[in-house]
């Protein structure tokens, strides 16, 4: 029986898998890759074992217009407060890679 019970192979990831996401992480270095976008991370979680984490950050923009344009469906609609006091009329967000983000 390979990795089927507590002790084995599924185990041992599924336990890394809920220490990541539910414990404490004390990040000792972030780092950029060659993809922009794409960072390293090394953390130290509250079990002592070092953990090395590929973290992806998106483009996030806000876009607020006073009139809808025609439904894309690919922007969200959201509703926040704004800076400054103004106001929100039709409020999207809109996310991209890196990447996308450094082609135009």
């Amino acid at each position: 029986k390979r990795g089927g019970g507590p002790g084995g192979l599924t185990g041992f990831f599924q336990s890394v898998h809920y220490s990541m996401l539910n414990r404490h992480w004390d990040v000792v270095q972030i780092c950029e890759t060659s993809t922009p976008g794409i960072f390293t991370v090394w953390a130290v979680l509250d079990d002592r074992s070092m953990q090395r984490i590929k973290l992806e950050v998106p483009r996030i923009f806000y876009v607020n217009t006073r009139f809808k344009e025609g439904d894309t469906g690919s922007n969200k609609g959201i509703s926040r407060k704004l800076p400054f006091g103004k106001t929100c009329f039709n409020l999207e967000e809109v996310r991209m890679t890196e990447e996308r983000y450094q082609e135009h």
